[in-house]
């Protein structure tokens, strides 16, 4: 389907959907293939219970779901929502905020304007985000880059099982306060910032351990917590 001016609806009960250009909102469902979308200038909700989707370019919000397989979103002008029950979902460029949700897959935001992501077994990786952060895995590591001119706003992390890496860049306004509930030889917070001040646990090998600072003054709060790693506190390169 190809070069449609108006709305767009298509069902299919096992076969994939190839989609060029559709210009209002757009309807897909397929029960087992692959749903893939050039273009699309309205509101879309793309839905398949056994294959993988793909969206160059989106005018409007975009609702992608599938039963198992990958997600891919390279460019949104609006929000995105995506669930997965087995697969990766990559969001390149959102200008609106970014829903992720996995059962058993590796999340990764590349571009957006706030980010909610959970995965039940996958790694979550942002770069590049503004707004709020909310992102938790029961296991799997987080890694998060803040960079300079990002407008972040009060925010937190946690994993289960797994380490959680965020990369600051030296002149972001922000106030840290992260725990780590591990215990052992993997209940540690490593900063590269002194003044995000580290207090070790009452006593070796014992849990929790804090560790709180204000960076460039203090601003938005970053909450991170870990059970079942270590927290690494990066200055960007």
């Amino acid at each position: 389907m190809d070069h449609i001016k108006g709305k767009a609806g298509i069902r299919t009960g096992g076969g994939d959907i190839q989609v060029g250009e559709v210009g209002g909102t757009l309807h897909c469902y397929s029960g087992a293939g692959v749903i893939r979308v050039d273009s699309v200038g309205g509101e879309s909700w793309l839905d398949t219970a056994g294959g993988e989707v793909f969206v160059r370019q989106a005018a409007g919000p975009v609702h992608a779901t599938t039963a198992g397989g990958n997600i891919r979103i390279e460019r949104a002008s609006s929000a995105v929502f995506t669930r997965t029950a087995a697969g990766l979902i990559e969001v390149q460029k959102a200008d609106g905020a970014v829903t992720a949700e996995s059962s058993a897959g590796a999340i990764q935001v590349n571009a957006a304007n706030g980010v909610r992501c959970e995965s039940s077994a996958g790694t979550i990786r942002l770069r590049n985000v503004d707004g709020p952060l909310r992102c938790s895995t029961s296991a799997g590591s987080i890694l998060a880059e803040l960079l300079s001119g990002n407008r972040i706003q009060d925010s937190s992390l946690s994993t289960n099982a797994g380490d959680i890496t965020v990369f600051i860049a030296s002149n972001v306004a922000l106030t840290v306060m992260a725990r780590n509930d591990s215990g052992g030889a993997m209940g540690r917070i490593i900063s590269d910032f002194k003044e995000i001040r580290v207090k070790p646990a009452s006593q070796p090998g014992a849990s929790p351990v804090f560790a709180e600072g204000a960076l460039n003054g203090g601003g938005p709060v970053l909450r991170i917590n870990v059970n079942g790693g270590t927290i690494y506190l990066r200055r960007e390169k």
